[in-house]
Formats: structure tokens, sequence, C-alpha cells
């Protein structure tokens, strides 16, 4: 049996392990997906090594601070600086992020060109949303309560940025939340009011589906953007990355919606 993993703190929240082992049920693979709730990274990489494990997938807090950890990075999430996912080659264990993917998918059905995008956040899930945005020619400012991670990641992608406080000062077309805020609660990153009437407002979390932003944002006659569509692409571009096989998405988006 080939190991799948999940590497992060917290992990019980994920869909992931339902989610790829009916993927690979379906497809009659002789895979399990094991989500691990981690405290330190080193060590565990470590052990991962020691099993015999295809793949892993990286999240919260830990996208960054894998990289260190790995053998050899994708140009890609080298360009990110965060890693969402792990692939084992011989003994060696190479980072890819395929958040980006997840992020850029949903969108590029919408005309972004010159459209002014806020992201809420500065962490790995950020540095994707921020990305995506930028192939898809939107002018983006980053927020975050912390100014200078702000800033970093800014000058890092060469876009604005701001303290998440003063959001209510900017215009915005699209809004993305990329921070967990939301994740099994009520909360929101930014009030009612500031929401954008009538923008695009995309939650990367999808635990609940219908996060109290998105609630709020489709009372103020947004169009939504649910983080199960996030979590559906760049799910789909691990199982390839791990099988080799195109994820059998009717059965994954199923349960990702049960």
């Amino acid at each position: 049996m080939k190991i799948c993993a999940l590497v992060g703190n917290p992990v019980s929240h994920s869909a992931s392990p339902k989610v790829f082992d009916a993927g690979f049920e379906k497809q009659n693979l002789f895979y399990r997906y094991i989500p691990f709730c981690v405290k330190n990274l080193s060590v565990a990489a470590e052990g991962l090594r020691a099993l015999p494990v295809k793949g892993f997938s990286v999240t919260i807090p830990y996208k960054e601070k894998i990289i260190p950890l790995l053998d050899r990075v994708d140009p890609v999430a080298r360009e990110l600086g965060a890693v969402n996912t792990v692939v084992r080659e011989g003994k060696k264990l190479i980072g890819y992020n395929t958040d980006w993917v997840g992020v850029y998918q949903p969108l590029r059905k919408y005309s972004l060109k010159g459209k002014k995008a806020s992201v809420l956040g500065a962490g790995g899930a950020a540095r994707a949303a921020v990305y995506a945005l930028k192939k898809l020619g939107a002018k983006v400012t980053v927020f975050n309560r912390t100014f200078s991670r702000a800033q970093r990641l800014g000058k890092e992608f060469k876009v604005n940025s701001a303290l998440l406080k003063d959001f209510p000062q900017y215009k915005s077309d699209i809004v993305i939340n990329a921070t967990s805020v939301g994740m099994e609660s009520k909360k929101m990153s930014i009030k009612t009011k500031d929401i954008p009437t009538g923008g695009i407002v995309f939650d990367i979390v999808y635990t609940p589906k219908e996060t109290a932003l998105l609630k709020a944002a489709r009372k103020k006659g947004c169009r939504v953007i649910y983080g199960t569509e996030m979590f559906l692409a760049q799910a789909a571009e691990q199982y390839k990355l791990w099988t080799g096989e195109e994820a059998p998405l009717g059965v994954i988006e199923k349960v990702l919606g049960s």
C-alpha cells in the first residue's frame, strides 16, 4: 500500500482524507490518505521519509517552513515561497504548489485584467492568491494585521501592501480571504459594511462551505466563490502528481459536498 498524508496543525477540519480515499477507491488504487497533526515539522518530515509515503499535503502553518526540509522545490513553488504538495521520488522529497491553481481555475471565467484585487492575509495561501491574480492581470493589494508581513509579500511580488485595518479606505473589485478566519466559526476578516457591493468575494475556507464572509457578501449582491472550488482544483493537481492519474472529479466533488 502507498500512503499519502496530510501534515499540519490543526488537521481535524480537513476533508482531504475522505476525498482522496474516495478517489483512490474509485480507481482501484492501493493508496491510503492519512492526516497527521504535527507539532515538530522537522521530526515529522524525517518520519515520513521512513514510511512508504508517496507524497503528502502541507497545510497551515507549515507551507513556508517545509521548504528547507525538502531535497528539491519546483520553480513555481520556489517563486511562491510556499509548498502545499510533496512528492517522493526515490529517496528524495520534492515540493510543489497546487494552491495557485486552486485560485486560478475558479477565477479564470471572469475578466480581471486591470481590476483591483484585495488579498487578506500574507501566508502561503495568500502567496498563491497573489500569484494567480497577477497571472489574470489584476492589480493586487495585500492586507495583513502585521504590516511588515504584508509589505514583505508586496515587495516580493511587486504589488501594493497595507494594514488590514485600512481595508475600508481601498476600492476592491474582488476580495480573497486567504486566512483561516471563518473556519468553523462566524468570524470575518473584514466587516460587512466594507464588503464591496456587487463585487467578487472568494473565501479559501471550506468548512463551513458558506462562511460568514460569503453569506454577508451574497446579501450585498456579490458573486461568491466557495473554498470548495479551490480545494477541488488544487486537489486534482495533487492527485495527478501522486498517482499519475487524472482525478475522478465527479466522485471527489460528490464527497466534498456531502
